[in-house]
């Protein structure tokens, strides 16, 4: 029996309800951190072995280069804006919790939802070029390898 089965067996409640949301945002900040540093690190990697062999590389290489930095490059940028956008989720969150802020609740209630829609965009398009990136980095290791 693992630990979920124990939880699906109690029946719901707020604090399982919790417990499930803070496991879930634990993984996807998990998951961000090391999509931010494999890009980062395959960027940084890319870029030294383009300058390594730049008089060796055709036109199709260095597109694929070219294509992969930018893949990458926006991985990052929607990771950061993800983030930036998680952070004002729970600027308002925290507003919206505020006993003494009540009135303008409505308000900040709409906020949070357009920074939790704008942050789930960017998880899926940071995952989306970073799996872009990976797949032109595969074709270009294969023209680069086995085209020569």
């Amino acid at each position: 029996m693992t630990s979920n089965d124990k939880y699906e067996k109690d029946g719901n409640s707020d604090e399982l309800s919790k417990k499930f949301h803070d496991r879930a945002r634990d993984i996807a900040n998990d998951l961000n951190k090391q999509l931010l540093n494999l890009s980062t690190g395959i960027i940084a990697g890319i870029i030294v072995f383009a300058f390594n062999k730049h008089g060796c590389l055709n036109f199709l290489e260095s597109a694929l280069i070219l294509l992969t930095i930018i893949f990458f490059g926006f991985s990052i940028l929607f990771i950061i804006l993800g983030m930036q956008w998680d952070a004002s989720r729970n600027y308002y969150l925290g507003h919206i919790n505020d006993s003494a802020k009540q009135d303008k609740r409505e308000g900040y209630e709409k906020e949070k939802e357009s920074f939790h829609k704008r942050q789930q965009k960017a998880q899926k398009r940071a995952r989306l070029f970073f799996l872009l990136g990976i797949l032109s980095s595969i074709i270009f290791l294969s023209a680069f390898l086995f085209l020569k």
